[in-house]
């Protein structure tokens, strides 16, 4: 946090945020930079470099969880993701995540 909140261009703080060894914390970083658009939060870890697919993940998790759907820009890729995969994905969360499929520990 004290790289986001630091000085210089976002780019260059994007740049220091790159070399922290641990993906989470970059992923965590990433997200604060970018808390007002999901979307690039995504683009920027997805282009930092080095475990790139790791950290763009875990940036994907975090920020998509604030993407407003109803914005056309996440509806226009949801419709592409459906349509390249031919999976209903409203359709697997609701099946997925139900009260039914929760882990109980036994007694």
């Amino acid at each position: 946090m004290s790289i986001v909140g630091g000085v210089g261009t976002k780019e260059e703080r994007l740049k220091k945020l790159a070399h922290i060894s641990e993906a989470v914390p970059c992923a965590f970083g990433i997200v604060a930079l970018n808390k007002n658009d999901a979307m690039q939060a995504v683009f920027d870890a997805v282009n930092i470099g080095y475990g790139t697919d790791t950290i763009a993940a875990i940036v994907g998790t975090m920020a998509g969880a604030f993407a407003d759907m109803q914005e056309e820009r996440f509806a226009k890729l949801y419709r592409a993701v459906q349509k390249a995969n031919n999976i209903d994905i409203i359709k697997l969360k609701k099946e997925s995540f139900t009260t039914d499929n929760v882990f109980h520990l036994p007694d």
